[in-house]
């Protein structure tokens, strides 16, 4: 079956493929965290960095980020007005900074970027 592509009024479907790489990926994503912190909790840029510098990843982190993010379609820019990184529940904020981080990739995350797992922000 051939992704179709939503109206107003009906769900855009995805593909087998595209439904089982995306939960290839969160899984990959959940399981290398198990038995520890936030993926992000050291890895926070300096003020006045760039959300997209991942200069401060490891090799192993930023070969994570890369799969992981393309898999999830991650944009620094939300293509929705009402879901963006910052009201999603996954979004992790970084007190004094401009970007934050998320709880399934490593490194830093535009407030106003988006992926397919969004999921709003119930807190």
């Amino acid at each position: 079956m051939r992704a179709q592509p939503a109206t107003e009024t009906e769900p855009r479907l995805i593909s087998r493929g595209d439904l089982l790489g995306r939960a290839g990926a969160l899984w990959f994503a959940v399981l290398s965290q198990c038995g520890s912190e936030s993926p992000n909790s050291d890895v926070n840029p300096l003020a006045g960095e760039s959300c997209s510098d991942v200069s401060r990843l490891s090799p192993t982190q930023l070969q994570e980020r890369r799969a992981v993010t393309k898999s999830l379609r991650y944009v620094t820019e939300s293509p929705r007005a009402d879901r963006n990184c910052e009201n999603c529940q996954l979004y992790i904020p970084w007190s004094g900074q401009a970007c934050g981080g998320c709880q399934i990739f490593p490194g830093p995350v535009a407030p106003r970027g988006y992926c397919e797992t969004w999921a709003a922000n119930i807190g």
